[in-house]
């Protein structure tokens, strides 16, 4: 039985995308793949996790957005050693300018009280950089976690959720930590990403992603040992002109088993769902405007929102703060706001009583990125309202409307409204063509891919 490690380094616990993405690759298995799941060291293990089939592995100290976390602090821990420099200059300096313009009679006292704060401040400082250095290099993590686990040649591993720093990873390990004579003995690299370089986290503020690959390529890793993936064809075929390599698209698979096809409450009612955290790149705050106007403006009582407002990881921002608040000043029994995380059930059970998903995302941001959101609405039968030219839209095909601004989501709320059955139509038929795509039978073919060559291109079959 060969092994199949799924790694996903920011997953903490089981809510959200990353968790819900890393269900599906593992539901998408075949039974003669044993598979181990490589997340973060605080992954929060649970009893439900005891009556997997699969195993769970605490490998990683660090995750794809801890850097971006607004308080600046980890455990405890002070996150950035530039940070902590910054802030001791800080407060070193106005110490120092509090003891040059003192009296005479003060300063000599208050030079106690500088020396004093400075070693303080300096040491505490100096404990939180040593915590960094501390932590063990992602590469080094992953090839303990891998060799515990008798890896070999027949394995594979995965990575869904790609950002710059995960080719970075995976090159040190090649590179750093892995001799050549090893790279044949180990399981083979897929990597696929949601990301354009534009937009991908850590890109800009350290290795670029296209030079890692590049290095990959040179090395003569690149369709041997490592294969490269994007969520989608559009995505995939941007990387492959922007990294001048092979790049495959790999969708998200569909669930091993469908989910039910259900509707609101009130079949006369139309359900129309924001879901996921609210975020200005997917439209949240135009979409508030949008439905707060429309309930002032509309008296029809067979359309009905639910909005789910729950923050980013990395919290509110401004403008999505005050789009939240406003949202909740409304009284109204046709609109309802989510303010929990949901758990993976309850993800579902709001999704699948929506009619309508609203994707009015950011058109530069996802002309070519994807979305599982987009991808579990057409799967479920649900129409959509996208933004015209961005990956939803291309998903949705004839079972939605596609908008260019926010004012006309108006109007195409009314549109589907007033055209049920037709669209309800379109949406099955869609249905077929996503469940084509996303299939669970393409992750068999995948993983057999990489298990055809060896660096030196010798046959292994």
């Amino acid at each position: 039985m060969s092994k199949v490690f799924i790694v996903d380094p920011a997953l903490k616990n089981h809510h959200g995308h990353h968790y819900a993405v890393t269900e599906r690759f593992s539901a998408s298995l075949h039974s003669d793949n044993e598979v181990i799941w490589l997340v973060n060291k605080r992954y929060q293990l649970d009893t439900s996790d005891k009556d997997r089939e699969f195993k769970i592995d605490l490998v990683f100290s660090e995750g794809t957005y801890d850097g971006y976390m607004q308080t600046g602090m980890q455990d405890g821990v002070l996150w950035c050693s530039d940070w902590c420099a910054d802030v001791k200059q800080k407060i070193i300096s106005i110490l120092r300018k509090v003891y040059r313009h003192s009296p005479a009679f003060i300063s000599r006292k208050a030079g106690y009280l500088y020396n004093m704060l400075r070693g303080v401040v300096t040491n505490l400082t100096a404990d939180s950089v040593k915590e960094k250095d501390k932590v063990v290099p992602p590469e080094q993590e992953l090839f303990e976690a891998l060799s515990a686990q008798k890896c070999s040649a027949d394995d594979c591993v995965i990575f869904h959720t790609c950002d710059a720093h995960t080719y970075r990873d995976v090159l040190a390990l090649f590179t750093k930590v892995m001799s050549i004579e090893e790279w044949n003995k180990f399981p083979v690299f897929i990597l696929s990403t949601p990301y354009d370089m534009r937009i991908m986290p850590h890109n800009k503020s350290d290795k670029p992603a296209n030079h890692s690959i590049m290095h990959m390529r040179i090395l003569g890793l690149l369709d041997t040992r490592i294969f490269l993936y994007a969520e989608n064809e559009l995505l995939a075929d941007q990387l492959a002109t922007d990294w001048g390599v092979n790049v495959s698209a790999l969708y998200i698979p569909c669930a091993g088993k469908s989910l039910k096809v259900s509707s609101a409450d009130d079949a006369n009612v139309l359900n129309v769902v924001y879901i996921g955290a609210a975020r200005t790149e997917k439209g949240f705050v135009d979409i508030a405007e949008v439905i707060i106007r429309y309930l002032k403006v509309s008296d029809r009582r067979d359309i009905r929102f639910t909005v789910q407002v729950t923050p980013q990881i990395m919290g509110y921002t401004s403008d999505v703060k005050l789009a939240v608040e406003k949202l909740s000043s409304i009284d109204d029994d046709r609109l309802k706001l989510i303010h929990d995380v949901l758990s993976p059930e309850r993800y579902d059970e709001v999704l699948l009583s929506a009619d309508v998903i609203l994707l009015f995302y950011d058109k530069e941001r996802y002309a070519v990125r994807s979305s599982g959101i987009a991808i579990e609405a057409i799967e479920n039968c649900k129409n959509v309202i996208a933004t015209e030219g961005t990956f939803p839209a291309y998903m949705a095909g004839n079972s939605g409307v596609v908008v260019k601004t926010a004012n006309e989501i108006i109007h195409a709320v009314d549109e589907i409204a007033d055209n049920r059955e037709l669209y309800r139509r379109a949406a099955e038929t869609r249905r077929k063509w996503v469940l084509e795509k996303c299939s669970a039978d393409r992750m068999y073919d995948v993983i057999s891919r990489g298990k055809m060559v060896e660096i030196g291109g010798s046959v292994l079959d």
